[in-house]
C-alpha cells in the first residue's frame, strides 16, 4: 500500500498553460486570502475526502490532508475549475473544460462505489461496536416529549 498524498502549488501548476500562469502573477484575486491557490486546493482535497467517505467500502486517511495517488490529476482538474471564479481573465481551455468533466464523473463513481480506492497505510480508526453473539448491540435513546415542549410549533 502506498501512502496517501497532499495537493500541492506545484501539482496544479502542472496543468496550466503559459497564459494563465502569467494570469495568476499579475492579475488581482477576488476575496480576501494573500493567496488563492491554498484555498482552492484545500476545498478540493476536502471535496474528494467527502466523495470517498459517501461509498461506506472506502477507508480515508487519518490526516485530513492527504487523498489517493490515483486521485491526483482529477484534484489537480477539479482545482483548476475553481480558478476562473477568483481571478478575473483566468479562462480555461476546452482541452481543460473536458478534463474538468472527467474529474466530475470521476467522483460519481467513487460516490457510487463504481471506482474503489486505496487503501491509506495510516487509515482513520474505524468506530468500535460491540457484539454479542455476533449480533450488534446498540442502545436507543428514548426522548419522551412533554405537551410543554411541543408547545408552539
Amino acid at each position: 500500500m502506498t501512502n496517501w498524498i497532499p495537493l500541492t502549488e506545484s501539482d496544479l501548476r502542472t496543468i496550466l498553460n503559459a497564459a494563465q500562469i502569467e494570469t495568476l502573477h499579475t492579475r488581482p484575486h477576488r476575496g480576501g486570502s494573500a493567496d488563492p491557490l491554498a484555498a482552492i486546493l484545500e476545498q478540493t482535497v476536502a471535496r474528494i475526502r467527502t466523495e470517498i467517505r459517501s461509498c461506506e467500502t472506502n477507508v480515508l486517511s487519518e490526516d485530513e490532508t492527504l487523498i489517493p495517488p490515483e486521485l491526483k490529476r482529477t484534484a489537480c482538474q477539479l482545482a483548476l475549475a475553481e480558478i476562473p471564479g477568483l481571478i478575473r481573465g483566468f479562462v480555461l481551455t476546452e482541452s481543460q473544460e473536458e478534463a474538468v468533466d472527467e474529474a466530475l464523473d470521476i467522483l460519481d463513481r467513487i460516490r457510487d462505489g463504481d471506482l474503489p480506492v486505496r487503501v491509506p497505510t495510516a487509515p482513520t480508526p474505524s468506530p468500535e461496536v460491540r457484539t454479542q453473539f455476533g449480533l450488534e448491540v446498540t442502545r436507543k435513546r428514548i426522548n419522551r416529549i412533554s405537551g410543554d415542549q411541543l408547545n408552539g410549533l
